[in-house]
């Protein structure tokens, strides 16, 4: 069964991150021509880069959902693993190497030109672009710089490949040991706010909102509900103040000011959706958006 009420958040998030980029266009503007004027997505887009959290939660649920039905064991886990990767890659492939073209085109196969300095900087071009190119982690952002959250999802893959190894009993605690590992990696000093490596990856803190969805997850498959109305209402308002009143990018809004500030309400907006619709209670949208309204 597909859930359209999720189909929906997933096009808000989408909506978020494309005018956050465009008003950092819309600055960078600004910036370069002397100008003083206010950018015309202000507001709540400032903080767009939420629609990232928002994701990376809708990611967690949906691999806990879809999965559901699975018999644990190496076959569901190969499967599983086979149809992710290649729903990722072939795409990710075709619009990386458009850009790869366009650098060569504009800036030539030298890696010391300006232009290729300004996209790989501290990093040798060759294990650049193989990394890039395969969503593995470096200190830089890949060639086509959105694709960051790709190589969050990359890992989100092979590790919940993993968890279908073993009976779904297990999950709930698999989800909590996980978690609780990012936790004390964060007390030990190894939370970063842009995952360098492959143990910066481990320990990095947006992995969290993947296992706050897919323990969301967990909650709808097995018919947990509770107060899905009024936690949905809960959520949108939530989630709205997040976005209007969050402030500034900084170290640690990227860590883990960003997990609780869109990550848990996210979450709980989520559950609450999903439930309604399982019970065919949408009627509670109508509150929540005369609350996103307000």
């Amino acid at each position: 069964m597909k859930l359209k009420s999720i189909q929906l958040l997933r096009g808000l998030a989408a909506f978020l991150v494309v005018l956050f980029h465009i008003r950092a266009l819309e600055l960078r503007g600004i910036s370069e021509n002397g100008l003083t004027e206010l950018v015309h997505t202000g507001g709540l887009f400032t903080n767009g880069y939420a629609g990232v959290d928002l994701f990376f939660v809708i990611s967690g649920f949906i691999m806990v959902f879809v999965t559901a039905n699975m018999t644990p064991g190496p076959r569901a886990s190969a499967d599983f693993l086979f149809a992710r990767v290649t729903r990722i890659y072939p795409v990710w492939w075709v619009f990386a190497g458009f850009m790869a073209a366009y650098m060569v085109i504009a800036h030539g196969l030298l890696p010391s030109g300006q232009g290729w300095q300004a996209i790989s900087r501290t990093q040798e071009l060759v294990p650049y672009m193989v990394k890039s190119f395969l969503l593995l982690p470096q200190p830089e952002f890949p060639i086509l710089g959105v694709g960051w959250t790709l190589v969050h999802e990359i890992f989100f893959y092979a590790v919940f490949s993993l968890f279908l190894l073993l009976p779904r009993k297990f999950l709930p605690g698999l989800l909590l040991v996980w978690g609780l590992t990012i936790i004390g990696g964060t007390f030990l000093g190894y939370a970063k706010a842009f995952a360098n490596n492959l143990h910066d990856l481990a320990f990095y803190p947006m992995t969290m909102e993947f296992i706050f969805g897919a323990t969301i997850g967990v909650a709808v498959t097995s018919g947990v509900t509770w107060r899905a109305g009024v936690l949905t209402l809960v959520a949108t308002l939530w989630l709205m103040v997040a976005l209007c009143y969050q402030g500034l990018e900084t170290e640690e809004t990227l860590k883990w000011g960003r997990v609780l500030w869109f990550g848990l309400p996210s979450a709980v907006l989520i559950y609450g959706l999903a439930t309604l619709e399982a019970q065919r209670r949408l009627a509670w949208l109508v509150p929540a958006a005369a609350g996103v309204l307000a």
